[in-house]
């Protein structure tokens, strides 16, 4: 029997989740509010996340090389970034998150998981597993089961 698990939120982290699980083999179902939204919070990607998450350098629309902070007393102070030693990598990746948050669900979705707009409404907790009342944007109501813990390891096949 395949284990079915429910992630909430199918931002940056749900979807690499949702992506890991279904390289397991693990059927997942991911829920999002918003998913066409656009994140007012933080674009700013280290750039050793495109090679360790195989991700598309596409996805960086600004190399921070630079960094300034002005504090409250107007007092400012600018400096590069770097790494403890030169790199071509010296820089901070900034995305925009409506299109770096997309590509990573749809992402998750080539590899089968399944990616439902809507919201929770309900969570009961039991025994055998999760059930989860969703709401979608046209006020419908969907239930959602998933399954209790697994005691087993959940390794991606690649």
């Amino acid at each position: 029997m395949t284990q079915r698990v429910l992630i909430i939120g199918a931002s940056v982290g749900g979807s690499t989740a949702a992506t890991t699980l279904r390289q397991a083999g693990v059927e997942t179902i991911l829920v999002e509010r918003e998913p066409v939204k656009a994140k007012p919070c933080g674009g700013a990607v280290p750039p050793a996340v495109f090679h360790d998450f195989n991700l598309p350098t596409h996805l960086i629309d600004r190399k921070v090389q630079q960094c300034r902070v002005l504090a409250p007393s107007n007092r400012e102070i600018c400096f590069p970034v770097l790494g403890t030693e030169p790199t071509d990598n010296d820089y901070v990746a900034m995305v925009r998150r409506e299109v770096f948050d997309g590509f990573l669900r749809q992402r998750a979705q080539e590899q089968g998981a399944t990616l439902i707009h809507g919201s929770v409404t309900r969570l009961d907790i039991g025994a055998d597993g999760v059930e989860a009342t969703c709401r979608d944007p046209h006020g419908n109501e969907t239930t959602l089961q998933a399954d209790k813990r697994s005691s087993e390891p959940m390794v991606p096949t690649r």
